[in-house]
């Protein structure tokens, strides 16, 4: 590596700022699983196919003992006054021991449990219980609340990992960016090493994880629930109406809530699938070798053979020495190409007469991609190769003014060579002469 300036304490910053918003969107997470977790429980207990309906059902279908209604033809246990078990009730033996008593008093005990519990659910704050029949509207709010603010911390960490990994392409641009121990590979892999629920590549592992990588399925889990809540109260609505509650309008609210989560629990994963490709297109462009090299399997990434566990240590490391020390050269090839000015006049600008809008951007942005893939494909057209795609864009001059938007710079773009290849990532600027070549087109 070249002798240039860097400074690795900044690696720490970024690493630090980075852990700060990785571990609040986690611990965030936490509370809407754990939040949807209770809920789910609450409304399991009220079902009528729940282990606490199907005791009380099952208990108070079984004879229970009745003096009182007993005639005086009616056999009793001498000194006790009462009809013998057979007689008194229909319990076997797996419930209670067959037991009347014992029955008797489990059956009161469990049903004043059940509604301290059940029916009258605790909250978290001490001295304060929800009625069961509440816990479709407060649990629906806190949920609401809950994955709002799951929201905003995914999206400042994806925002946040956006920076990180800038930091880590304009590392690439050192010579050796490609070694392991590069500040590119360091700042990257201090920054996954740091990830708990989210996995992303590493030069350990840089495959697809399987089933781990649909871990954000999670983030739709609080409208599953919330909609089964809200099930159960459809099909039990009549029992509302006989309290005098507007059933129709709860549900209508309800059903709204629902609708939030869906769009909060879809957006929060589609902004975990967005890091999770950050992650790898990041992985590959600081070690654009491994995409050629398998890692280990699963069997092998567990060591399953311990009879030959010395030797499979000799193995794995031949086998990191042989991923870690592969260089890959094939037909394809870097160069750059440099384009003349390329001009805009912005048309309804968002931010006053000197703003550019979305409109003008993707205008912009067509117009470079269209001119950068012209001008290379002329390039290679002479004889040079076959032109694949385009890499990047360094901009020269980029300037707004009195409502027109210029740019030029320079496209760096991969080519499939028809000589001998030259070294990936090499970039220049030839053309026969060996100076730039410039194109403009008619706008």
């Amino acid at each position: 590596m070249k002798d240039q300036q860097f400074d690795y304490e900044e690696l720490r910053e970024y690493v630090d700022a980075f852990k700060t918003s990785s571990d609040r969107a986690r611990y965030a997470l936490y509370f809407v699983v754990i939040a949807t977790i209770l809920i789910g429980i609450s409304n399991n207990n009220i079902q009528n196919s729940s282990w606490p309906l199907r005791r009380l059902d099952t208990w108070y279908k079984m004879a229970k003992p009745n003096l009182q209604n007993q005639t005086a033809n009616t056999p009793v246990i001498p000194g006790t006054g009462r009809p013998p078990a057979s007689l008194e009730s229909n319990i076997p033996k797996t419930i209670a021991r067959g037991n009347p008593e014992r029955l008797r008093i489990a059956r009161e005990e469990y049903h004043r449990q059940f509604i301290s519990h059940a029916i009258l659910t605790s909250s978290p704050i001490p001295g304060v219980w929800i009625d069961a029949n509440d816990l479709g509207l407060v649990g629906g709010i806190a949920l609401l609340l809950l994955m709002s603010v799951l929201f905003f911390c995914v999206a400042r960490e994806h925002e946040n990992l956006y920076l990180a990994l800038y930091r880590v392409r304009s590392l690439c641009e050192l010579d050796g960016y490609m070694s392991g121990s590069s500040p590119a590979n360091l700042l990257y892999h201090a920054l996954a090493m740091r990830q708990v629920l989210s996995f992303p590549p590493t030069l350990a592992r840089w495959r697809s994880r399987g089933v781990l990588g649909h871990f954000g399925f999670v983030f739709l889990l609080p409208v599953l629930v919330y909609s089964w809540l809200i099930w159960t109260n459809f099909k039990t609505r009549e029992v509302g109406s006989s309290y005098g509650v507007n059933m129709t309008g709860l549900l209508s609210f309800q059903c709204i809530i629902a609708a939030f989560l869906l769009v909060l629990g879809s957006s929060t994963w589609s902004l975990s699938r967005a890091m999770a490709r950050r992650w790898r297109r990041a992985f590959f462009r600081v070690n654009p070798y491994r995409e050629h090299a398998p890692q280990m399997t699963f069997r092998e990434w567990l060591r399953l053979l311990p009879k030959e566990q010395e030797r499979d240590l000799v193995r794995d490391r031949l086998v990191a020495k042989l991923v870690d020390t592969l260089s890959f050269t094939d037909s394809y090839a870097q160069q750059t190409i440099a384009i003349e000015p390329q001009a805009v006049t912005l048309q309804t600008a968002t931010l006053g007469a000197a703003g550019i809008n979305i409109k003008n951007r993707n205008r912009m942005v067509k117009l470079l991609l269209e001119v950068g893939t012209k001008t290379a494909k002329e390039w290679c057209g002479r004889g040079h190769g076959e032109f694949e795609d385009l890499v990047g864009f360094r901009p020269d001059q980029n300037q707004l003014i009195d409502g027109r938007w210029t740019v030029h710079g320079t496209w760096t773009f991969r080519y499939k060579t028809l000589q001998a290849p030259t070294v990936a990532g090499h970039s220049s600027t030839p053309n026969e002469s060996g100076r730039a070549e410039r194109l403009t087109p008619t706008l």
